[in-house]
């Protein structure tokens, strides 16, 4: 971390303090300093909810299983069953289509 070894000081009336630290609250932000920096320098908070990224990350997860247990079975039989093909792709589908979703959102920031 870079050293902090000058400051500004400014006041604030007890309404615009208020409402800097409700804002601090929807940031999820607990350091003023951190946050009245971050403004200052960037004009902006970016918060994001990245819950759409875990569900994304689970149905990969589940779709990896899912082909390395058609891969063995295939080496065992030499066959892949059609029902479980169709659920790789239904998986992959759901993939696609949350994914698209995130960078949607993403690119409206």
């Amino acid at each position: 971390m870079k050293e902090k070894n000058t400051g500004i000081y400014f006041k604030l009336s007890d309404k615009d303090r208020k409402l800097m630290q409700e804002r601090m609250k929807r940031c999820k932000i607990r350091n003023m300093s951190a946050y009245i920096r971050k403004m200052c320098i960037d004009g902006c908070v970016v918060n994001l909810n990245t819950e759409i990224f875990d569900e994304i990350g689970r149905l990969l997860r589940i779709t990896s299983n899912n082909v390395n247990q058609i891969a063995k079975q295939a080496n065992i039989d030499g066959e892949i069953a059609q029902k479980d093909i169709i659920i790789v792709k239904d998986q992959l589908h759901k993939i696609r289509v949350d994914f698209g979703e995130a960078l949607n959102k993403l690119s409206k920031i």
